[in-house]
């Protein structure tokens, strides 16, 4: 790495995200674990399971397994928490996707990466969720992807959500969590994906 910038340019609950430049003088990211998160995170884990042992028996008319639900929501927060897996899954949607004509997963740096860093290829555009927020604003984003980036939205997001449906058909799992800050809109009509801490099972049948 020959330079990060000193202060995140995004943040999460686990995590920041800090600008740099690779050595080969490629634009990428770090995403960096907060410190002390996964033994926070076990700690407040414990006390959820706690808590809904004390209330089980006051939820009436519900048809959910609470337990389980809450099982799966402990293994599916501590696995975000988990940077080597998070970076071999990106490098395999990666390997995927790297010759796709326009929906595109940025290269993650594996050699880079640690348990409490990510480094990633930097995907230039516009989110999803910031065309959300432009778009209650009044601002036409239709004609703002046009002007920035060149681009057509309504083909961006179809490109998004085939490809989002077909994952699951032809992978073995997928991105969990494409939500619209994690859908990037490119120029030329390419769509970018980041973020993968969640990765979803592709079901059997």
């Amino acid at each position: 790495i020959a330079a990060v910038s000193p202060e995140p340019f995004a943040a999460g609950s686990f995590g920041q995200v800090y600008y740099a430049q690779h050595a080969d003088g490629t634009q990428v990211v770090i995403k960096v674990l907060r410190p002390m998160i996964r033994e926070t995170l076990v700690f407040d884990l414990k006390l959820l399971g706690l808590f809904m042992k004390t209330s089980m028996g006051k939820v009436r008319n519900m048809q959910l397994d609470i337990k389980q639900a809450v099982e799966d929501f402990k293994r599916a927060t501590l696995r975000e928490t988990d940077y080597i897996e998070e970076a071999r899954f990106a490098t395999e949607l990666y390997e995927a996707y790297k010759d796709h004509p326009s929906f595109v997963i940025p290269k993650t740096y594996l050699e880079l990466c640690t348990p409490d860093i990510i480094v990633q290829e930097y995907l230039p555009g516009i989110s999803v969720a910031q065309l959300i927020k432009f778009g209650e604003q009044g601002i036409d984003i239709h004609e703002y992807v046009k002007q920035q980036l060149g681009s057509d939205m309504d083909t961006q997001l179809t490109i998004a959500g085939v490809e989002l449906i077909y994952g699951i058909f032809a992978l073995p799992r997928i991105q969990g969590d494409p939500h619209p800050g994690n859908v990037k809109l490119l120029p030329n009509n390419k769509v970018g994906m980041i973020d993968f801490g969640i990765s979803a099972k592709s079901p059997k049948e």
